[in-house]
């Protein structure tokens, strides 16, 4: 329906124009040539064949309309006028409008299909108090350099093509852009006191677009933006940029949301062959479609709260940081998030990061003591992590990680949780939670650490360090915890070297049988560990011993637990279980 309306509302404009030039409606119809000319006030002119006033140029006075017939000419080197008095211009199909220097007066053009406005030589500055420009379809505004200065009001409207080379908007108050032909300029700068808008539904190619001093900024794009570069410079107050479905937003270079408050929406497409980049910027992103760029996506150093809301596809080419600001991302059930760098987090916070979709990263890591991860899809992490000591993170969906894991917060995990070729190093107060399956290479424990297990846990290797191992029953039961069941550790071989304790409700299994026996500790643990065993310790297969290893449920964020769930009496933790293994072995890799 809209698009249907602004084609009506073209038909009507093109009709209205075309009605309007009739030389014999005009007051004053003008077919020779003069050294000079005076527009009267409240006069309408036509121009009827090749006209040029040269020399002295053409003087208007207030409340002029001006008629360039089909196929005439109108040439001069000067317009002379003041900046309120208002002058219409229309440009008729097949004519032209040729003139030099400045536009002094507030103008209303109207360039119809065929129309030509260019210059007669030099620059174009615009210096009246408004100035309103309608190009119809197959209409050219054809400019070098373009200088608007009006301080008051700048609109277009372009439907047919709009061609300069730099294009600058100085101090307008207001500027409106409506697009659905060709706009095209080299360098385009912009510096609005109160607000710039921008709709486009066709072609806008512009070298670098930079806005200054708006306190308002409306971009939507239907259609296609081809930039080099796209920089909100300073005293921006808030942008709102809407990028639509089978949109396109594409550049090769930089997107800089250096100052102000942007909202960005995109539903279609976003391409960057640079970085996307905020200094002192605010950011609240949503992508429902694709965003891609080549380079890193720096959140800045504002101290502000950012949000990113993924629900499409996201893929960075470097890195992804908030060093200096506060950023609560999620990534939410079908959509996806690929890094070929780290993700990290700076000191400021409160952070946050919830992954229900496909998230992969190099490495993630974070300064930052009140940094709260969720992962309730799939992640993938090739590297290495590493957090604070207040940090937590909850796993409840399937995470792969390559590499070593540097462990200074929490870990409550009740989804999968491999780590397969290399080790969790628990750093002074560290501790794991696990309430489903995880899978290990190794472990490195410090006297300080817990890890707490009701569910299953499986190394590759037997974790030869110090070990603080609990179970339900322990005094290290998690207070939202009434569990009787058991917590199952599994590895093939035998520890050696080892010291520390393990208590509670914990049993001990071999992941090799036929080469272990894992009925006794010497079997587990070796004959002369220095490792104290709690009284409820099962070595071997249980069939009285229930372990727990797949749930519905999922800690929060910051490690607090759902509490409108209900409970079941085979695993009182507010829990709802799907599964469970009654003592039998647990394999796996």
């Amino acid at each position: 329906m809209k698009k249907i309306l602004s084609l009506l509302l073209i038909i009507t404009t093109v009709w209205v124009s075309k009605a309007q030039c009739n030389c014999s409606a005009a007051d004053v119809v003008i077919n020779s040539n003069y050294s000079s000319y005076t527009f009267l006030a409240n006069t309408s002119y036509c121009i009827d064949g090749n006209v040029q006033i040269q020399w002295t140029g053409a003087t208007f006075q207030d409340n002029v309309t001006l008629c360039i017939s089909p196929g005439s000419t109108f040439r001069t080197n000067d317009l002379i006028g003041n900046a309120d008095s208002n002058v219409t211009v229309n440009v008729s199909s097949g004519a032209t409008f040729i003139f030099a220097g400045d536009i002094p007066f507030s103008m209303d053009v109207t360039i119809e299909d065929g129309g030509v406005m260019q210059p007669l030589w030099g620059n174009l500055d615009v210096i009246g108090t408004n100035f309103d420009l309608t190009i119809d379809e197959g209409g050219l505004f054809d400019f070098s350099t373009t200088n608007l200065n009006s301080p008051q009001n700048v609109t277009i409207i372009n439907n047919g093509t709009f061609d300069v080379s730099n294009l600058t908007f100085n101090q307008p108050s207001n500027i409106d852009i409506t697009n659905t032909g060709d706009f095209n300029a080299t360098t385009t700068s912009v510096f609005a006191s109160n607000s710039f808008s921008l709709e486009n539904s066709g072609e806008i190619n512009l070298n670098n677009l930079t806005l200054r001093n708006a306190s308002t900024v409306d971009i939507h794009n239907t259609s296609l933006i081809d930039l080099t570069s796209f920089r909100l410079g300073s005293n921006i107050g808030t942008m709102n940029f809407t990028n639509s479905s089978e949109a396109e937003f594409i550049l090769s270079s930089h997107i800089s949301l250096l100052y102000g408050n942007s909202i960005i929406v995109n539903d279609g497409t976003i391409t960057t062959g640079g970085e996307i980049n905020l200094d002192e910027g605010v950011l609240n992103l949503t992508n429902n479609g694709t965003i891609t760029t080549s380079g890193n996506f720096n959140w800045g150093e504002s101290g502000a709260s950012n949000y990113l809301f993924n629900y499409g596809a996201l893929n960075i080419g470097g890195q992804m940081s908030s060093e200096q600001c506060q950023l609560e991302f999620y990534n939410y059930d079908g959509a996806s998030l690929y890094m070929n760098n780290h993700l990290t987090y700076g000191t400021e916070g409160p952070n946050k990061f919830e992954n229900y979709g496909n998230f992969h990263a190099d490495g993630l890591y974070s300064n930052d003591p009140t940094l709260h991860l969720k992962n309730e899809g799939y992640m993938v992490l090739e590297s290495n992590y590493g957090d604070t000591p207040t940090s937590v993170f909850s796993n409840c969906g399937t995470l792969d990680m390559e590499n070593w894991f540097d462990l200074n917060g929490k870990i409550i995990n009740t989804g999968n949780y491999n780590v397969p070729n290399g080790s969790i190093g628990f750093e002074v107060g560290a501790s794991i939670e696990n309430y489903s399956v995880m899978h290990l290479k190794q472990i490195v424990m410090d006297n300080s650490t817990i890890f707490y297990n009701e569910g299953a846990v499986i190394f590759s290797e037997a974790p030869n360090t110090t070990i603080k191992f609990a179970g339900p029953g322990s005094t290290y039961q998690p207070s939202h915890s009434t569990s009787s069941n058991y917590g199952r550790f599994s590895w093939p071989g035998s520890q050696s070297n080892q010291s520390g304790f393990v208590d509670g409700n914990l049993m001990f299994t071999t992941t090799t049988p036929g080469t272990v026996d894992d009925t006794s500790y010497p079997g587990m643990f070796g004959q002369w560990t220095s490792v104290t065993f709690g009284p409820d310790i099962v070595f071997g297969t249980c069939s009285t011993c229930t372990v727990i290893t797949d749930y519905d449920q999922c800690a929060n964020a910051d490690g607090t637990w759902p509490s409108d769930e209900p409970v079941y009496d085979c695993i009182p933790v507010n829990r709802n279980v799907r599964s469970y293994f009654s003592g039998s072995y647990l394999g796996g890799s």
